[in-house]
């Protein structure tokens, strides 16, 4: 009992305050507590792009991806726990936050072991895509991290060259910006009409562009200005540019000439296989009869002669097919008649020294044979032999051999002869 009153006697003392040996009182600080700070974790964040940035409908680019989910977050239905663009829910790719169909994208998309993705999708055909603009392209996995990147849709344009021609010429137009054709879905083609009449169709290549040739409507005005387009087809895209068909043209050869002379009259641009109603020089017809046709590129050309008119400036004026052209011809006064230069006439016998006279010293002998006595006879200039020589007179018509040292154009008996080194055989 004695121990249990001494162990009552120390509590109370304790409770009192009364027994401090072996005690220490804590210190409270008055200062607020500080709570420790975590260190932030980074997280990678996915970064979407786009591969060619600028694609028109129907065109195929390329999606890659970094920084989605990786298999370490489970849930990924792919092999090994990959995780995927499943096509199902919230799990799409989106254009103007339409979704991707099978048709644009094959579903599901396997990310990589690393979270990353790499895909390609056809740009689909519908108003958006067909407008030009900026749209936004998004991709979602399936644990819902996503990205978008930006897709440009570039403006159609529509080239013809030449810009002007007459008609029935042929033109090239070149397009771009058009749907494009794939391999993947469909082949895309482009109408023209030119001021609104047919002329062709062309297919797009992969990247909407085309290049073709027509011919310039023969119903086309002249001259006219006209509005080439290129459609689609099956959309509402349209490009336009501009043609000309030029005024017809008049052009003579030579630009000038006496009355009685012929000149030839060129006409371009004129309604083709259409026949000429004028053809006027001045106040004066020169239509040919029958009267002339243009071929079918509107081309035509006649010849005529100059009427005696007024000389000056006279104004050439063709008609063909209800479509005029003009142009100026100088009538000029005819060149003064020459006066003729008198012929010579021939002898019909001449002495030979005068009839060879035109030689003087070139002439080196002449021989003649006479078939009825089948002798020869000769001459030669030089004075030793003046008494010797057999052939003293040239008969017209006689055969002579002559001949020169130095080749020479000569008049014998009044007509001209050329002659040249050596022996000539000459009928005088």
């Amino acid at each position: 009992m004695a121990g249990i009153a001494a162990g009552l006697l120390l509590v109370a003392a304790l409770i009192a305050g009364r027994l401090m040996v072996g005690l220490t009182t804590p210190i409270v600080s008055s200062a607020p507590l500080q709570q420790s700070t975590p260190t932030p974790t980074n997280t990678p964040v996915p970064d979407l792009k786009l591969s060619p940035s600028t694609a028109v409908a129907n065109q195929t680019v390329t999606l890659t991806g970094t920084n989605f989910t990786s298999p370490i977050t489970p849930g990924g239905g792919g092999v090994g726990g990959v995780h995927q663009i499943t096509g199902a829910g919230d799990s799409l790719i989106t254009l103007a936050e339409v979704a991707l169909d099978s048709s644009a994208v094959e579903y599901p998309v396997d990310l990589d072991s690393g979270g990353n993705l790499l895909v390609t999708v056809v740009i689909p055909i519908s108003d958006a895509t067909i407008a030009d603009g900026s749209l936004v392209m998004k991709v979602t996995d399936s644990f819902g991290q996503s990205d978008t990147a930006t897709l440009k849709i570039p403006q159609r344009s529509l080239t013809v060259t030449p810009d002007e021609g007459p008609r029935g010429s042929v033109v090239t137009a070149k397009g771009t910006g058009f749907p494009a054709s794939n391999p993947r879905t469909t082949t895309q083609s482009v109408k023209l009409t030119y001021d609104g009449t047919s002329v062709g169709t062309a297919t797009t290549d992969a990247e909407g562009d085309f290049e073709t040739t027509f011919n310039v409507p023969l119903t086309a005005g002249i001259p006219s200005s006209n509005t080439v387009t290129a459609t689609g087809v099956g959309t509402t895209g349209t490009a336009i540019d501009g043609h000309k068909v030029a005024s017809p043209k008049v052009e003579l050869t030579p630009e000038s000439a006496a009355f009685g002379a012929t000149i030839a009259i060129n006409g371009t641009g004129f309604p083709g296989f259409s026949t000429a109603t004028t053809v006027d020089i001045g106040d004066l017809s020169v239509l040919p009869s029958p009267p002339p046709r243009t071929l079918a590129d509107g081309l035509l050309s006649i010849s005529v002669l100059v009427p005696q008119l007024d000389l000056g400036v006279q104004v050439v004026r063709l008609t063909v097919g209800g479509v005029s052209a003009i142009a100026t011809f100088t009538i000029v006064a005819p060149d003064p008649t020459a006066t003729p230069v008198p012929t010579a006439t021939p002898l019909p016998i001449v002495d030979t020294a005068t009839g060879l006279a035109p030689l003087s010293d070139n002439l080196v002998r002449v021989w003649s044979f006479d078939n009825s006595t089948k002798e020869w006879s000769y001459y030669d200039p030089r004075p030793i032999f003046a008494s010797a020589n057999t052939v003293t007179q040239l008969v017209r018509g006689q055969i002579y051999w002559i001949k020169i040292d130095n080749a020479q154009t000569v008049t014998l008996n009044g007509s001209e002869r050329t002659l040249f080194v050596g022996w000539n055989l000459l009928a005088w």
